[in-house]
């Protein structure tokens, strides 16, 4: 599911000072939440996701601005691959509601690999030969956190 934060309860979890306290420590002060997603991974509906970035964000409207490009759509919501310094000043913040390992798909990153801009799948196997990927597993889910 996307465009969660327009739900009020997802809204306010992502607008909340322990949400807002973590992105802060890394972006500063002007931090603020621009999307919310659900993955909801299931025995029954899983699937393995390829060594990729994250190169795209959600927009209201479409304007032809240098460096940004090329447009697509995901379910009903434009987006747009923007350039390297607006996703330099970006991070994700996942909330789990279960627990993930690498036996239920657990999230995978290339420590350091935002560094280099992006990165085409043919040059993925060099970073993950001298850059360790870390496995993201999640000991405890939100909800007991709650």
């Amino acid at each position: 599911m996307r465009n969660l934060l327009g739900l009020s309860e997802i809204g306010k979890l992502a607008e909340s000072d322990t949400v807002g306290e973590l992105a802060k420590a890394v972006l500063g002060d002007d931090a603020f939440p621009v999307r919310g997603i659900l993955f909801d991974k299931i025995p029954e509906a899983n699937w393995k996701v390829p060594w990729h970035q994250d190169v795209t964000i959600a927009v209201r409207k479409k304007e032809e601005i240098e460096g940004f490009g090329p447009w697509s759509t995901k379910a009903g919501i434009l987006h747009v691959q923007p350039p390297p310094s607006i996703l330099e000043r970006m991070i994700s913040i996942r909330l789990h509601l279960d627990r993930c390992d690498e036996s239920n798909g657990a999230l995978q990153v290339i420590p350091g690999s935002h560094r280099y801009g992006r990165i085409s799948e043919v040059e993925i196997p060099s970073f993950i030969a001298h850059l360790e990927p870390n496995v993201c597993s999640v000991e405890q889910c939100l909800l007991e956190a709650l």
